[in-house]
């Protein structure tokens, strides 16, 4: 990671802003699917971004990662600037270094970050030494070491073992907290994480919630999570940001956007979530 982009202790002043998104419109084969969107990230902060499924979530991540898709079928426009560089427009080979140390993703399926019939110890690794150029050296030992630690905290039991499991042999929960203990070993200076608490129990959520905000809290980061885990994720987040059809129909602080004063239809999906966690609860404790 560049000096640049090294992850720093978070300033009692303003946080600076890692990445600014500033009127971003995307159409795939002529639909609309973003509309004007504006959004800052800063330096230790946590941004919870939620909305209906099918609003623009994960487009929005993949065109800030660079991986819009086709240019021929999507057409792209506004400006997406990451520590000052405009990123539209960049070719992959200028992307691929600011790609997992500058900005790091959490894919919704997790499986799919992993080849499934290699360890999970020699992918890991093989991730974080494709940045050295940008990160400095790395030291086997130390590395593994180090994962081993993060997968215990992400609620990972035994890590030695997962360490040297093949995605196949272990669960989608565990491959998603692998993928997430990947994402931050490479300590990218903003984070995209896409559902990184869906298909956890309530012990594992409320682990990868800890390191993520830890990422972001006491590291310096800044963390843009898509999340419909209002309670774990959303409500306790610095600020949200919520996407209606394709437009950012809110954005603030928690308290802000889901109060009496606060947009009806935040207030709306605040309420279709909780019923919606609460029944999942029900579900789980019958089990």
């Amino acid at each position: 990671m560049s000096s640049s982009s090294a992850l720093q202790p978070a300033s009692t002043s303003l946080p600076e802003p890692r990445l600014v998104v500033r009127d971003l419109s995307v159409a795939i084969d002529g639909r609309t699917v973003l509309a004007n969107v504006n959004l800052t990230l800063r330096a230790g902060e946590v941004t919870a971004l939620a909305g209906a499924s099918g609003g623009g979530k994960t487009t929005l991540l993949r065109v800030i990662a660079g991986l819009a898709g086709d240019r021929k079928r999507v057409c792209v426009s506004g400006s997406v600037r990451f520590e000052g560089r405009e990123l539209l427009g960049l070719t992959e080979r200028q992307l691929r270094p600011i790609r997992g140390s500058g900005i790091g993703w959490i894919m919704q399926d997790a499986g799919g970050a992993f080849c499934p019939v290699r360890r999970y110890g020699d992918q890991i690794l093989e991730a974080a030494r494709a940045h050295e150029d940008v990160n400095g050296p790395i030291d086997p030992k130390d590395f593994r070491e180090r994962a081993l630690a993060l997968f215990a905290e992400l609620d990972l039991k035994d890590p030695e073992r997962v360490w040297a499991s093949r995605p196949f042999e272990l669960s989608g929960g565990m491959n998603q907290r692998a993928a997430v203990a990947a994402a931050l070993l490479s300590e990218p200076a903003v984070l995209l994480a896409d559902e990184p608490t869906s298909a956890l129990d309530a012990a594992s959520r409320k682990s990868v919630r800890e390191a993520l905000f830890a990422y972001a809290r006491k590291r310096g980061g800044a963390l843009l999570a898509v999340s419909h885990d209002i309670g774990s994720v959303v409500r306790p987040a610095d600020r949200v940001v919520i996407l209606n059809a394709g437009r950012v129909d809110a954005e603030g602080t928690p308290e802000a956007v889901f109060g009496p004063e606060g947009s009806a239809y935040a207030r709306e999906l605040d309420a279709a979530l909780f019923r919606l966690e609460r029944s999942e609860c029900v579900q789980n404790a019958l089990e």
